[in-house]
């Protein structure tokens, strides 16, 4: 993964996230992304300890830039 990879090569020292275009997207429902700690409580125990420990793949890129050693700046695109 891109992220993994920046985070261990010294040479990069922030992370910039923007997209292409004229406007930026997060590309996922933030909404649902607020759920994600919240109902991990009520469904542990009804899952084995992988499906608990792995996040859902819509999940995995925030987790992991929230995780980074390293800042990670977001530029984002649009009207002002």
């Amino acid at each position: 993964d891109a992220l993994e990879a920046f985070d261990h090569d010294e040479g990069i020292r922030v992370v910039v996230v923007t997209g292409a275009g004229r406007g930026f997207c997060a590309g996922a429902d933030m909404d649902g992304l607020s759920s994600v700690s919240t109902s991990s409580d009520s469904i542990a125990g009804s899952q084995s300890r992988e499906q608990r420990s792995a996040p859902p793949p819509e999940t995995r890129s925030f987790l992991l830039a929230q995780q980074l050693s390293k800042p990670v700046l977001a530029a984002i695109n649009g009207p002002v």
